[in-house]
């Protein structure tokens, strides 16, 4: 670096100025900005150039944008000149192929601006292709209804609606919203296993269920009327129960918007992929009203993933990774003894030793002017080394962290002077 005489004429400058990059210079060069500056001193009659770059940092979730998630992300909109609310972005927005919040299993709905609505069906995870490459059009028609049959030779046999064959892929009936005949309202039905493991019960909002801390958590809201209805179940909970039991999920949409504006011509367009397949049509020919409409019609998959949301049977016998805690040192060689806070490898009150750090070591007695037989055949209350274990996380806690009691002097008070 040149060093700059001082001077006391003020008018004598020193200037940093940008200048142009090279003709071969790119702005951004693998994440870095490139810059150029000019440095012009009038003390010294020094004029050089200096360029450089500038790292700018990656911020996941803040300066990177996420990755496309959604089937809004993947398709692009089709071109033509059909209207804007034709092309249905909230229900693309909706299709997420690996859902974190809450995932609509069932939905119908009919109003001037559209109709349409939602079903899911079960399948295993092999059958999943044969599914998606079969067509846009929804399966599992027949579940969901019991029926009895007979044979041309009198044989006769039943299904329950439970399971069915179709595109060669075996269908596990899941969810549906339907009124029986003579019921002023609709009834829901959904299959009992989910339901049962996580062993939910019903709420005024759908069903919820009790985790291994005993809160309340919500499995499935509904809201069902005469004219919508609308099934949603946590998606969590959902592939949690998916991996279990050894299933995909197959969730299928029929969306129909509508328009008053008319005159355009038709647009087709199709997405497919790994786990999606639809179609869409906008037109205003053979409108079912005035104006035009579009269809949004195909299915997408949910697949099965073991995740944080277990019921409680999964919760007690899941891994937990307990910390250690310092109840000593080793007089040999110095070294901290640990211990863990596994409640498993810890003592009971009922132990007939003191082998497994929950009762105080004759030492510690001792130390304390305890008497060591009597101590070891009256426990120490919980309070005093149970609960004090539990809060003992930390690097440098002793096992036996005692609170003398409130109100209660260190030592007897002396006697006053005569």
């Amino acid at each position: 670096m040149v060093g700059v005489p001082r001077t006391s004429d003020r008018r004598v400058r020193t200037r940093w100025t940008r200048c142009p990059l090279p003709p071969d210079g790119r702005a951004v060069v693998d994440g870095a900005l490139d810059f150029g500056l000019r440095f012009h001193s009038e003390a010294v009659g020094v004029e050089f150039v200096f360029s450089g770059s500038v790292s700018t940092p990656i911020v996941p979730g803040y300066i990177e944008r996420p990755g496309p998630t959604s089937l809004l992300d993947l398709w692009p909109r089709p071109a033509g000149e059909y209207p804007d609310e034709l092309w249905p972005e909230d229900v693309l927005r909706s299709v997420v192929h690996e859902p974190t919040g809450w995932l609509t299993v069932c939905e119908h709905y009919f109003t001037p601006d559209g109709h349409g609505g939602r079903g899911c069906v079960l399948t295993p995870p092999e059958d999943v292709h044969a599914v998606l490459s079969g067509g846009t059009g929804w399966v599992g028609h027949g579940l969901g209804t019991f029926s009895v049959w007979e044979g041309p030779d009198g044989q006769t046999g039943f299904d329950t609606g439970l399971t069915d064959v179709e595109r060669d892929a075996e269908l596990q009936f899941f969810i549906q919203v339907k009124r029986p005949e003579g019921s002023p309202d609709p009834v829901l039905d959904i299959w009992q296993p989910f339901l049962w493991y996580f062993d939910a019960y019903p709420v005024r909002s759908g069903w919820a269920y009790v985790n291994e801390a005993g809160r309340p958590q919500e499995l499935v809201r509904s809201q069902i009327s005469r004219e919508h209805c609308i099934i949603e179940v946590r998606a969590l909970e959902f592939r949690q129960f998916l991996h279990a039991c050894g299933r995909d999920a197959i969730v299928q949409i029929d969306c129909v918007p509508l328009t008053k504006i008319d005159g355009f011509p038709r647009t087709d367009d199709d997405f497919a992929c790994e786990w999606a397949s639809f179609d869409f049509v906008a037109t205003s020919e053979r409108a079912i009203s005035e104006g035009g409409f579009s269809r949004l019609l195909g299915q997408y998959v949910v697949k099965g993933n073991r995740t944080s949301r277990v019921p409680r049977f999964e919760e007690r016998r899941s891994t937990v990774e307990y910390p250690q805690f310092i109840y000593g040192v080793d007089p040999s060689t110095g070294e901290p003894l640990r211990h863990t806070c596994d409640p498993d490898q810890l003592g009971t009150y009922i132990d007939e030793d003191n082998s497994r750090l929950h009762y105080p070591n004759d030492g510690q007695l001792q130390a304390r002017g305890a008497d060591p037989v009597r101590a070891r055949t009256a426990p120490i209350s919980p309070p005093k080394v149970a609960f004090g274990v539990s809060r003992a996380l930390g690097t440098g806690h002793v096992l036996q962290h005692r609170r003398p009691r409130r109100g209660v002097p260190r030592r007897p008070w002396p006697r006053p002077a005569l």
